[in-house]
């Protein structure tokens, strides 16, 4: 009997997914015992211990890893498709940058995509809304979504993604291949085939040059090509003053990208007379000053970035030309590398003042120069350039999260210290109404016990049995100091006072009230329940008074707590204290507004706006960077950061919805800005043409 759609999921896990498990349990070991050796070839202690760390990290979240890959295969043919596993996308793709496969070359392989063919119409005939998990595509995706999300850093990252390359995506075939026997054996289409030949033929139709006739010729040595080299060579005889920090830091909005025709022909001693391939050469030149004309007018990179990225334009004229696939390999090397100095260039603050120090404009500087410094285009180590880059790019996004997580924590913490003396006040309100209290009673608890009650709330909650304890003794105290025609006899006020002193000792020492303060506390109590118990009637019992008086004056050191308390939610910098830290206070102003009218692209803007993202805000008639550090979702209250990770302000919801609305805050959108001016530049010269 046939498959059914039902049962696909189960026959994928008990086949390739069962066999991809266990290579992936061979390449953690692989991974596990290369660290090791780096490990015991480190130079210095501080070295090895990073290393040993990371065999750590790895051996920790290789299960995690594991099983999310497959969750993510399976979730392909999965009936209940689940959530997909979230992910910081930026990291995502600084991973897919450092992929040295393309996925979509299997189409080259004709046998693979015969048979992936076969295994999606399979797949398809069991139900049109299921998908082939083992589309190189979606197979690469759903394994960098995992090794995303994984808590390793960066090199380990590096190393297990080139095991995934050589250990698993090489031998994809092979998995494509039992999953079509499978079917096959469950009588799913068993007689399809689809011939290699014919889909060679559909395969090679796909390919198309770019930029039309211009695409046809192969950039070969030319005078052109030898013109552009000699002038890279004289730039890199003045490397040193275009790469100085005062040329770079005047760098202003009005320059404009290198006439480099203009510069080849002065070179060349017959530049009217073109041949087909240096007509084709000159369309390329024009074509890359153009692209670096919209990348240098984009007035989100910092004035340095803009510089040393015109620096690139002759670098990247002469990788043009020497390198067809430049234009049309989706993923070509040189273009993700520019595509990720956009990207952290649109997100850089410069310090002006010290521009030479600083860690981004050292790493940038170091790029142009290496491109600067190559003769030979196809020497230029893209990869190299690319991860330390990256490697860059994650060590500021785990500072910037760490950052946010304390300003997160403090913000957490402020508000609920503000809502634990809320609490605090309201119940000891409730429970004071109407009650004329003896100056010591009331001064014990608005002095002493509304701090305790405010610890209890805030480390424990109101719903603790600790919480519950402070009230109680609350109520006790209240109860010993009522009128006197309440009390039946002094027997019913000298019975509670032993246990409710020794309970309100404890409480005030848990806060760490300094014992003077407490003995001046019990000593006018002590006075209101004297004077209480003369009221009641009868004589009072010295030696009755005198047990009091020893249990009210025990030494407060000396006391145990009234209860252990729990671990405090708060961040550690709030302490048990006298009297509770203040609610800070905002340092952009969070005024009383009524909700603003907002279009449904300021509500798209917001609904993008999370922890992270990175915004230009118009302030005092200045651009500043900034980032979303924090969200408080209860409060509806948005917390930015400056470049440094320090609070540069904090802003309610209709405030940030306001500002929006009115252009006063933008969002930092330039993720592919290289991607993007290419496809804009193309896209002109096609309709050109």
């Amino acid at each position: 009997m046939a498959l059914a759609a039902s049962e696909l999921k189960g026959l994928c896990e008990s086949s390739f997914i069962a066999d991809l498990k266990v290579a992936l349990n061979r390449l953690f070991m692989a991974a596990d015992q290369a660290i090791i050796k780096l490990a015991q070839n480190s130079q210095d202690n501080a070295e090895q211990n990073r290393h040993f760390e990371s065999v750590q990290g790895l051996r920790i979240a290789r299960h995690e890893l594991r099983e999310n890959f497959a969750q993510g295969l399976l979730r392909a043919v999965a009936q209940d498709d689940g959530a997909q596993l979230a992910v910081d996308g930026d990291h995502f793709n600084s991973l897919r940058h450092l992929l040295s496969i393309n996925p979509e070359t299997w189409r080259a392989n004709a046998t693979l995509a015969a048979n992936l063919v076969d295994l999606q119409q399979r797949i398809g005939s069991l139900a049109a809304t299921l998908n082939n998990p083992l589309d190189p595509g979606y197979f690469v995706d759903s394994f960098l979504r995992s090794l995303a999300h994984a808590e390793l850093d960066i090199n380990t990252k590096m190393l297990v993604l080139r095991m995934f390359e050589s250990q698993l995506y090489a031998h994809l075939e092979e998995y494509v291949h039992k999953a079509n026997d499978e079917l096959m054996d469950h009588g799913v289409l068993p007689t399809l085939k689809t011939p290699s030949s014919s889909l060679t033929a559909s395969v090679d139709a796909l390919v198309e040059a770019t930029l039309g006739e211009a695409g046809q010729h192969r950039a070969g040595p030319s005078a052109i090509a030898s013109a552009l080299a000699d002038l890279q060579a004289n730039d890199y005889e003045v490397m040193d003053n275009l790469l100085s920090v005062e040329r770079l830091a005047a760098w202003g909005d009005d320059s404009s990208p290198r006439k480099l025709l203009a510069e080849v022909d002065a070179l060349l001693p017959n530049a009217g007379k073109l041949n087909a391939a240096e007509a084709a050469q000159r369309e390329k030149i024009r074509l890359v000053e153009r692209l670096f004309g919209i990348l240098l007018a984009d007035t989100n990179l910092p004035h340095p970035a803009r510089g040393l990225l015109a620096l690139l334009q002759l670098p990247y004229t002469r990788v043009a030309l020497s390198d067809e696939d430049f234009f049309q390999q989706e993923k070509h090397p040189a273009k993700s590398l520019l595509n990720e100095i956009t990207r952290l260039a649109a997100e850089w603050q410069p310090k002006y003042q010290d521009l030479a120090r600083d860690e981004f404009f050292r790493k940038l500087s170091w790029v142009v120069q290496a491109f600067l410094e190559a003769e030979r285009t196809e020497k230029i180590p893209y990869k190299d350039m690319l991860f330390e880059l990256l490697a860059y790019a994650e060590g500021q996004r785990q500072k910037n999260v760490r950052a946010s997580q304390r300003m997160l924590d403090s913000e957490y913490g402020a508000a609920a210290s503000e809502r634990a003396r809320r609490e605090v006040q309201a119940m000891l309100a409730v429970k004071m109404a109407n009650i004329e209290l003896a100056p010591a009673g009331r001064r014990i608890i608005e002095e002493g016990w509304s701090n305790v009650l405010y610890m209890r709330a805030l480390q424990s909650g109101i719903d603790s049995v600790a919480w519950q304890q402070a009230l109680k003794v609350v109520d006790d105290l209240l109860f010993t100091l009522r009128p006197a025609a309440e009390f039946s006899s002094r027997t019913e006020l000298l019975g509670k006072l032993p246990n409710l002193l020794r309970s309100l000792r404890e409480g005030l020492s848990s806060i760490h009230m300094s014992s003077k303060l407490i003995n001046q506390l019990f000593a006018d109590l002590e006075d209101a329940h004297k004077a209480l118990a003369v009221k009641i009637g009868g004589e009072v019992d010295d030696a009755a008074l005198e047990l009091l008086k020893r249990v009210s004056s025990k030494p407060a050191e000396r006391v145990e707590k009234m209860a252990p308390a729990p671990a405090p939610v708060s961040p550690p910098s709030v302490a048990p204290v006298v009297e509770p830290p203040p609610v800070a206070q905002p340092v952009e102003p969070a005024t009383d507004m009524p909700s603003p009218v907002i279009s449904e692209k300021t509500r798209g803007k917001l609904a993008r706006l999370g922890p992270g993202v990175s915004l230009i805000w118009q302030r005092d008639n200045q651009r500043e960077r900034c980032q979303v550090a924090a969200y408080i979702k209860h409060a509806d209250k948005y917390i930015l950061a400056g470049r440094s990770g320090a609070k540069l302000a904090e802003m309610l919801g209709p405030q940030m919805a306001a500002r929006l609305e009115s252009g006063e805050i933008e969002l930092l959108e330039s993720g592919q800005m290289f991607e993007t001016a290419l496809a804009t530049v193309i896209g002109g010269l096609r309709e050109k043409r």
